[in-house]
């Protein structure tokens, strides 16, 4: 974790690309915030999100519902919200239950692991279901026992920048910067210039609409060309 992978280091970038005067007329820090919050960080954890895993039983996941099949799982006293469910971990010795006895005759064994085969060929997998924003569904298979616990593995939102592994943080910021300029813009698009004490500023929208254009471009490829599994092992570390 950098010590440089902060708020103030995403702020301070973006009023660079600003420009820190004309910042001062139209956006301030804590919009500048709120912006990132709200429009950047969830765009960006539709590519990249926080890796964690929780277990069931456990104070954060309480069963809701269970039909024969079924059973739907509520996450809860999760402060990050949550994008997806990568995957759900089951206990290896998840049993079946189907009771073999030892004392029967070698064509009733035939009969019953026959019987067995054919039922476990035409079993669902066990399968999941997430159901936004906190729902998940298990899909108990025919003959199998309902599971004792198994993990949860999610990506959720990052709460900090410095959560974010360092090679993406940059695409991060200029993903920051873009969504901010491009406030800016919707706010300047009504005017050409600006009469201040100071004297008449251009709005110049030519060139922060190029500029926007460009840190987004640049964001993009960098985050749709990076395979998020080789940044799990660094977020879990």
């Amino acid at each position: 974790m950098s010590s440089l992978i902060n708020w103030n280091n995403t702020i301070d970038f973006i009023k660079i690309q600003l420009g820190a005067d004309v910042n001062q007329l139209e956006v301030d820090e804590y919009k500048i915030l709120d912006i990132i919050k709200t429009v950047t960080m969830p765009e960006f954890c539709q590519y990249f999100n926080y890796i964690d895993r929780i277990d069931y039983p456990s104070d954060k996941i309480e069963l809701v519902t269970e039909a024969e099949h079924k059973h739907r799982y509520k996450i809860i006293n999760y402060e990050r919200q949550i994008y997806e469910i990568k995957n759900v971990y089951f206990p290896s010795n998840w049993t079946v239950a189907y009771t073999v006895f030892d004392q029967i005759d070698a064509t009733s064994a035939a009969v019953s692991n026959y019987t067995y085969s054919m039922a476990d060929s035409m079993t669902p997998v066990r399968s999941f279901q997430f159901f936004r924003p906190d729902i998940i569904e298990l899909t108990i298979p025919i003959g199998y026992s309902e599971p004792s616990y198994f993990t949860v593995e999610l990506g959720a939102e990052f709460l900090n920048p410095n959560e974010i592994e360092p090679s993406m943080y940059s695409a991060f910021k200029k993903l920051a910067a873009a969504d901010v300029i491009d406030y800016v813009l919707s706010l300047r698009s009504k005017f050409e210039q600006l009469t201040t004490p100071q004297g008449t500023i251009n709005m110049n929208l030519n060139r922060l609409e190029q500029k926007a254009e460009r840190l987004r471009s640049e964001a993009m490829q960098k985050l749709e060309n990076t395979q998020p599994d080789v940044l799990w092992a660094w977020v879990n570390s």
